[in-house]
């Protein structure tokens, strides 16, 4: 079972802190404001949906704890970087016309901050980066940061401006995980480290 715990509470039933966080902060100074530029919209679920949920699972498929996200029951963000912050997605349009990328950052004003994002094409990395830097400088804010792995695809392209990535675990409370059935667990790992070691 996994849950997303308050501290010193879920230990009495089993769960540890399983999962770290992570936050990557780039120095908007560094960052492109002069490149390539697309159009970038509100998200609207009944838009864009289907193509987020795409660049999601593209960019999430073979990360461990990576949510699953299912069209019957996923249609928005609904937060952006915390649990107070409300969501600010935003979508990149292709010059075909369709979603090339997104981001969801923290509708907080005080920061630029990215809570997620993907891409349905790498390409458009560059698009993204210039839109973060544009939007920090309009702000007048100093950094860009990022609450997501190092390999995720974003931060993985900034890594070229310089940045300084931090990661935390918690001692409880956060990303909590509980064995339920043992057995079970370890037949599933058999059979999946076994199909991972031929390919």
């Amino acid at each position: 079972g996994m849950l997303f715990g308050i501290q010193n509470f879920y230990e009495r039933w089993g769960y540890i802190t399983a999962m770290a966080t992570h936050e990557m902060s780039v120095d908007a100074a560094n960052l492109p404001t002069n490149g390539a530029v697309a159009e970038v919209v509100e998200y609207r679920a009944e838009s864009h949906r289907d193509a987020v949920l795409s660049m999601y699972a593209s960019a999430n498929t073979a990360r461990t704890c990576a949510v699953v996200r299912g069209p019957h029951y996923w249609t928005e963000f609904e937060k952006g970087t915390d649990w107070s912050d409300p969501a600010d997605g935003k979508v990149f349009v292709g010059p075909d016309g369709a979603p090339a990328a997104y981001v969801n950052m923290a509708g907080d004003p005080e920061r630029t901050c990215v809570s997620e994002s993907a891409f349905a094409d790498p390409a458009f990395a560059p698009v993204v980066a210039s839109y973060l830097a544009r939007r920090a400088a309009n702000a007048s804010h100093d950094k860009v940061t990022l609450l997501s792995p190092p390999d995720a695809p974003l931060a993985m392209y900034l890594l070229r401006f310089g940045c300084v990535h931090r990661q935390s675990t918690a001692r409880s409370g956060g990303g909590m995980l509980r064995i339920i059935d043992l057995p079970s667990l370890i037949g599933k790992l058999t059979g999946y480290i076994g199909d991972r070691a031929t390919t």
